[in-house]
């Protein structure tokens, strides 16, 4: 039997948990974030930098959580969010806002990211 070749990238499309329902933006469009896998070079090469920095801050570490998201936030390849005040734009510092305030969203995309079958190669 041949080894299982990932993707590196995936989508998620984002469930509201009000309706439990694909998100819609304004236009009708699906709301979704597309991601790196744990398994990418992307991945490790963010790994070992928010490690790097958290080092040299040895006097005030940052916890666990927010380092999860900043590495979360560093792995979004793409999306489309809209929030109430509209279509965000996707850089580091508004997907750590989305992922701290919807935290939803967040925990999408860590339990997509952590399950390597979302990365399969589609036959």
């Amino acid at each position: 039997m041949a080894l299982t070749k990932l993707k590196e990238l995936t989508t998620i499309k984002i469930i509201d948990p009000a309706t439990e329902e694909v998100a819609i933006d304004s236009k009708k469009k699906e709301m979704f974030v597309e991601i790196y896998s744990a398994d990418s070079k992307k991945f490790r090469k963010i790994s070992a930098d928010i490690a790097r920095e958290n080092e040299k801050k040895k006097a005030s570490k940052k916890n666990p959580d927010i380092l999860i998201t900043e590495q979360l936030a560093n792995l979004i390849a793409s999306w489309n969010i809209e929030l109430e005040t509209g279509h965000i734009e996707l850089t580091v510092e508004n997907a750590i806002f989305v992922l701290d305030e919807y935290r939803y969203i967040r925990d999408q995309i860590l339990e997509t990211i952590t399950d390597r079958k979302n990365f399969l190669l589609s036959a």
